[in-house]
This record gives C-alpha cells, structure tokens and sequence, in this order.
C-alpha cells in the first residue's frame, strides 16, 4: 500500500520471529526458554489475527486467544472492520488481500472454515457493548470514544459468537470462553 507499506505480518510471526526466539541472536535477543509449544493472543484486529494464525498454521500453535475480536472476513460485519480500520488510516483495503470476496478474503475469514482449531485450546472474550459506570468514568466527556466503542464492541461480542458457534462443529477445541456484561472497544490503563 502506498501510505500502509509492505506490511507482512504474517510470514513475520510465522518465519522470522520463531527462529529469533528460538535461537536468539545476541545483539537483540536471547533466546526464549520455554517448552516447545507455542499459543497466540491477540487483542481487537490482533484477536482475529491470533485466531486466523492458529487456524492456518495448526501445525505452528497448540493454543490461540481472541479478545474484541472480528472473526470473518467474508460477512458485511468483517469486512467493514477491515474497510473502516484501512480507511482510517488512509490504505486502500483491496491492496490487502486484493477484491473483497477474492481467495485471499476467503482464506482469512476463520469462522467459515476453523477446521485448523481442532484440538488447539482457544480462549475468546468479548464484552456487549454497554456503556457502564467505568466507561463513563474514563469516557463520559468523550461522546465519540463511547459512540465508536460501543459499536466496536457489540461487533466483536456478534462475531465472537459466531465463531464460538463454528467451533462447536469442531473435534476436540478446548474452548473457554468470557462474555463480559458491559464494556466497549476501548481498555484503560
């Protein structure tokens, strides 16, 4: 994209930053003690990225979290989180994955095939978009911030769903799940 650049998020964390943890590379990292399995987690458009990871990369994760996320990139909802958050910025959204509708659409869109989730744990978590005492506390002078978080969040509560509902065709998800009774698209320090 002409204003968003060369961005390639996804052969980053699945080429380049696994060897970098693994072995490490003195002048910027030490490698990464753990214990040979990886999970991802990612909050808003990172929760869907975690998720879509996970789902084409089975072999790469053994457990994804998705908070507020926007799960399909193939119904209205999805693609106008996609449209809106490219906009916003000033990119063009066909220079992402090419028309909407397009192969590339279809292969990030989880919630139409989460087949690569089966026996992966997954955790989700998404508020309903209600406007609640600590929103106003942090928000209320801010109509805006409370307008475009609630919004936000309800989609991502209505497509979280939806993906918990794909999952269920699913053998052997571990999935755990947190619906919060207020909250928007938007978390305070």
């Amino acid at each position: 994209d002409d204003v968003l650049g060369p961005n390639k998020w996804e052969t980053f964390l699945t080429d380049e930053l696994p060897g970098l943890l693994d072995e490490g590379r003195p002048e910027v990292v030490a490698p990464l003690d753990h214990n040979g399995s990886w999970g991802v987690m990612g909050v808003s458009m990172g929760a869907a990225s975690a998720l879509h990871l996970t789902n084409r990369y089975p072999e790469m994760f053994d457990a994804a979290g998705g908070i507020s996320g926007a799960y399909s990139t193939l119904d209205e909802l999805g693609y106008q989180y996609a449209r809106l958050t490219t906009d916003a910025r000033g990119g063009d959204v066909t220079k992402m994955w090419g028309p909407r509708g397009s192969q590339e659409w279809r292969e990030h869109d989880t919630t139409a095939d989460p087949s690569g989730l089966a026996g992966k744990s997954v955790y989700l978590s998404a508020a309903n978009g209600l406007v609640g005492s600590t929103e106003l506390g942090y928000f209320g002078s801010d109509s805006m911030l409370l307008v475009d978080g609630h919004v936000l969040e309800k989609g991502s509560y209505e497509s979280t769903r939806r993906l918990e509902a794909a999952l269920a065709t699913v053998p052997g998800v571990d999935l755990r799940l947190n619906y919060v009774s207020h909250g928007i698209h938007n978390w305070p320090v």
